[in-house]
């Protein structure tokens, strides 16, 4: 366990193909157009899969509704599930197994997922040209340094640029990018509608581990290791991790899990829905005195038993924001 500190211009319509896999949907999803940064080669690899998709993105800096393009949303079958990770009483302790990934059933509705996390230029387009990242400069990167407050913010933004019910009330003034665009929100208490709202929120905690396992019960969606290594090839064939690189990368470089969702163990951490808490116990806001919100997977600065499907992330005040945490958006089906 690691303790750290609308308008919609053109949609281009894809054929989607659906394959079942035990209770999942499987569609593979279209990556949007991104810009051309210069021949590196994961760009080139997500250009490749975008490569019949066109979307108009403009990004002007006004901050009056810019065109945004959200991209195709995955849609999941709900089912019930084993979440969390085995330990000597199953049979055998996980490799790199956490205290707090007691397995339990969870029983998740259908939903949908972005297969992609957001990107720079998705929010320069929502913020009026705001880039808190740290790793600047890469549009079709993900976008890091954003807390949980401004991900929040920004998925109730998305709802109401498609005209939906919007998942997150404030308490403070929290509507305007001029808030929440530079990643670092202060938008007082919270009040969640819950995870069938109609509009885009992000994860629960069960629906993230629940995705990125799709069907799959081993340590990795692409296997289960034979010995700890903080550069375990299983994990580094479909996570950008410390061993692979020092900085982020653009989305979609690394290999997808069956239900075509990609960087899900790395590139960057995602914050989800949820209040930390053990599995076995009442959710308590109690560590250093505020709130901790769960983010998953892991990240360019992290080893590879981060990047397992039950690794729970915590010790991160949903106030502050780090460069190595982004986010996904979900919503109910």
């Amino acid at each position: 366990m690691r303790f750290t500190a609308w308008n919609i211009l053109t949609i281009v319509a894809l054929s989607v193909s659906s394959v079942a896999c035990d209770g999942l949907t499987k569609e593979t999803p279209p990556l949007p157009a991104l810009p051309d940064t210069g021949g590196d080669a994961a760009t080139d690899t997500a250009a490749d899969a975008a490569a019949d998709t066109t979307s108009d993105v403009e990004v002007d800096g006004s901050g009056a509704g810019p065109a945004f393009v959200l991209g195709r949303m995955v849609d999941v079958s709900g089912a019930t599930f084993t979440m969390g990770s085995p330990d000597i009483a199953a049979g055998a302790r996980e490799i790199g197994r956490d205290q707090d990934e007691a397995q339990h059933e969870v029983t998740v509705a259908n939903f949908a997922i972005m297969p992609y996390e957001v990107t720079q230029l998705q929010w320069r387009a929502a913020s009026g040209n705001q880039n808190p990242s740290g790793h600047a400069g890469c549009d079709d990167c993900p976008v890091d340094s954003v807390d949980w407050y401004a991900a929040a913010a920004f998925a109730n933004w998305v709802s109401r640029g498609e005209g939906l019910q919007e998942c997150y009330g404030f308490s403070g003034e929290c509507d305007g990018a001029e808030v929440w665009g530079d990643g670092d929100a202060e938008c007082g208490s919270v009040t969640f509608l819950g995870s069938s709202c109609a509009g885009y929120r992000l994860p629960t905690e069960a629906e993230w581990e629940f995705a990125y396992r799709a069907g799959t019960t081993t340590a990795y969606y692409t296997g289960t290791p034979s010995a700890a290594d903080d550069c375990e090839p299983l994990a580094t064939r479909m996570a950008w991790l410390g061993c692979n690189t020092d900085e982020t990368k653009p989305v979609g470089g690394r290999e997808a899990n069956s239900l075509g969702l990609f960087d899900m163990g790395g590139n960057v951490q995602e914050w989800v829905n949820d209040t930390y808490a053990l599995y076995n116990a009442p959710a308590v806001p109690a560590f250093w005195g505020a709130v901790d919100k769960v983010y998953r997977g892991g990240s360019f600065r992290s080893t590879a038993k981060l990047a397992r499907a039950a690794n729970r992330g915590f010790g991160v005040l949903m106030g502050d924001s780090l460069n190595d945490i982004g986010f996904r958006l979900a919503r109910a089906r």
